[in-house]
């Protein structure tokens, strides 16, 4: 699945539990800024399906939760 139309509202709960969250992210800036791009250029859109998984998952929060999740 190409990461246009994944559902963006996974990677904003992400970004609300992460350190990267409170500022910039590069992972979430590259989705916002290209997530139409990626629609008519393929090198795009496998950038972003390395970025996020198949369901919107960061794949970076995914692999580094435990050092990059906020305390509660």
């Amino acid at each position: 699945m190409s990461s246009f139309g994944k559902d963006i509202g996974i990677i904003h709960e992400q970004c609300a539990v992460c350190k990267f969250g409170k500022g910039f992210c590069p992972i979430a800036t590259a989705q916002l800024v290209y997530d139409q791009e990626a629609k008519k250029n393929g090198a795009v859109d496998a950038i972003l399906d390395i970025l996020f998984d198949p369901s919107g998952v960061c794949s970076l929060f995914n692999e580094h939760e435990r050092e990059l999740r906020i305390e509660s």
